[in-house]
């Protein structure tokens, strides 16, 4: 088992926001955020391995900026305060051939939708599922399908009225071939 522990603080200066007047981005100032992202790595009983990861995120406006109508420990837009990952799967052999199966999930909480506003997208918590199959020592094949339940959810935005959509459930197929 492997881990990692990080715990930050940061500040960035000349962050990009609206003018309330004008509707162009101007840099408006700084922007702090601190938090801790955690993650671990493990092969469990059985033979299947686990990567996990969780993040905190505490980030707002650093100062007063009342032509842009933030203030002081605002939130910034598009982050999320707890967003973590999960991945559990599992390496096997089918006769002399290696294959892998697995299902992950993701999980992002509330965040601001649009500067000095009350407008947050939702959380949201999305599957997958993947496997792969070495065919012979140079050629693997595998295959992935995201967002495995169709789920409805919304990634990103800039303000009310443009907002990202998530991708709606998706199927890869991939063959490689080391040489």
């Amino acid at each position: 088992m492997t881990s990692t522990l990080s715990l930050y603080k940061m500040k960035k200066s000349n962050v990009l926001t609206a003018d309330l007047l004008t509707g162009l981005s101007v840099a408006v100032g700084a922007a702090e955020s601190q938090g801790v992202e955690f993650d671990v790595n493990a092969k469990l009983p059985a033979g299947f391995e686990i990567f996990a990861t969780y993040a905190y995120t505490d980030a707002g406006w650093a100062d007063d900026y009342g032509s842009a109508g933030v203030f002081k420990n605002d939130p910034l837009i598009n982050i999320p305060k707890h967003q973590a990952n999960m991945l559990l799967f599992k390496n096997f052999a089918i006769g002399d051939h290696e294959a892998m199966l697995g299902a992950g999930v993701t999980h992002l909480s509330k965040r601001l939708g649009q500067t000095a506003a009350n407008f947050y997208l939702p959380s949201y918590t999305i599957a997958k599922i993947l496997g792969s199959f070495n065919i012979t020592e140079q050629i693997k094949l595998s295959a992935d399908v995201n967002n495995l339940f169709d789920k409805k959810y919304y990634a990103s935005s800039y303000s009310a009225l443009w907002v990202q959509p998530g991708t709606p459930r998706s199927f890869t197929v991939r063959a490689s071939f080391n040489f």
